[in-house]
């Protein structure tokens, strides 16, 4: 049986607490039709403590909770990867945060390109979606969501700052990945449906940054965003 894992600031000290969040509350009752007896998992968002719990009370201001085992800490990838992702059209950025979080994302980044054509998010509706996908997946930790960056910008602090970047392009032949030590963080530069621009590509190559390639086949923007994270995190 599926047991239900909730991410939020939980404070797993002793053997019971109480939860007051409306929205949690909310969903637990109405949505998902917990009662009494109810096995649930809560991490804590601020230490990345995992607990098993059972429902003791539950109504609409508060329900009180048994802590029955605090869970092994779990590990995340060895390096941090930062993904630096054109903004994408309709709903297909809001697929690849879901995706990129599964997979082992760090931080997601989103790219202001000469070819984007979507220009507005909602961060806070990728933040749920980052929040879901990271109870769903089994990780602790959920990823870092910026607000969006134009890609000259975006690239210049990643060039600046340690570890390795990887601008990615279909029309790259070099699908071998450089060696990198196991602390190290990728920064993974993808860019819209379109691809990059040349006016783009002549910065990434004034930066003496090569380019690369997933595929010798043509990937969806939002394929190879997955594809390169759960490269780099695994």
């Amino acid at each position: 049986m599926k047991i239900h894992r909730f991410i939020e600031k939980f404070e797993l000290v002793g053997d019971q607490l109480w939860v007051n969040d409306r929205a949690l509350l909310k969903q637990w009752g109405l949505v998902l039709r917990f009662r009494p007896g109810q096995i649930i998992l809560l991490i804590d968002q601020a230490t990345k403590q995992e607990a098993e719990v059972e429902i003791v009370e539950l109504n609409q201001k508060a329900a009180r909770l048994k802590v029955l085992r605090l869970l092994p800490f779990k590990p995340e990838s060895v390096r941090a990867v930062n993904l630096y992702c054109a903004i994408l059209k309709k709903e297909n950025f809001e697929w690849v945060v879901q995706k990129a979080t599964e997979v082992g994302v760090t931080a997601i980044v989103p790219l202001r390109t000469e070819r984007t054509i979507k220009q507005d998010l909602r961060l806070d509706r990728l933040t749920k979606i980052a929040v879901e996908a990271t109870e769903q997946s089994g990780r602790v930790s959920v990823p870092t969501l910026a607000l969006p960056l134009p890609f000259s910008k975006a690239l210049a602090l990643s060039v600046a700052s340690p570890g390795l970047t990887m601008c990615f392009d279909m029309g790259s032949l070099d699908t071998k990945w450089p060696v990198v030590t196991s602390d190290q963080p990728y920064d993974l530069f993808i860019g819209p449906e379109g691809g990059w621009s040349p006016a783009e590509l002549e910065l990434i190559q004034s930066h003496n940054l090569p380019t690369y390639s997933l595929s010798t086949n043509v990937l969806r923007a939002e394929t190879a965003a997955v594809v390169a994270t759960y490269l780099a995190a695994n």
